[in-house]
């Protein structure tokens, strides 16, 4: 009797450890399916809303900064700080210090202090909320 008792607890362990062992995989390959779901894309009116928005201008709807940028000619348009640096080193092939100088500018970069910001719709710098009142 004591050695069918024992026989039967052996396999009830072995049955255990391949039911966990079922499960973990299961589980497992639930959680691969799920977190390889492509996430959904934007949809085809958002996109074309944006490409109408910014029809015909390069740099995009956004005002840059092309003052002082001399070390590139021949830019035209809207032109973004990727077009400066390629144009510059074009101008200036093996030079260095000028492409590290070119990149490390503003040439090209979005001139935030044009943009509306808050509550005032002003460029900042521009909105009067948070000047103190004069006082009388």
């Amino acid at each position: 009797m004591y050695t069918l008792i024992n026989r039967l607890t052996k396999r009830r362990g072995a049955v255990i450890a391949l039911w966990v062992m079922a499960l973990t995989l299961l589980a497992g390959a639930s959680f691969a399916a799920v977190g390889s779901t492509p996430s959904p894309k934007a949809s085809s009116k958002a996109k074309a809303a944006t490409d109408a928005e910014d029809a015909g201008v390069h740099g995009g709807p956004h005002a840059r900064i092309h003052a002082g940028c001399t070390a590139a000619t021949g830019l035209a348009g809207n032109w973004t700080h990727g077009d400066y640096v390629d144009a510059v080193t074009k101008a200036h092939p093996g030079d260095s210090e000028k492409i590290r100088n070119a990149a490390h500018s503003d040439c090209g970069k979005i001139d935030h202090s044009k943009l509306a910001h808050g509550k005032s719709g002003l460029p900042h710098g521009k909105s009067d909320e948070h000047k103190p009142a004069l006082s009388p």
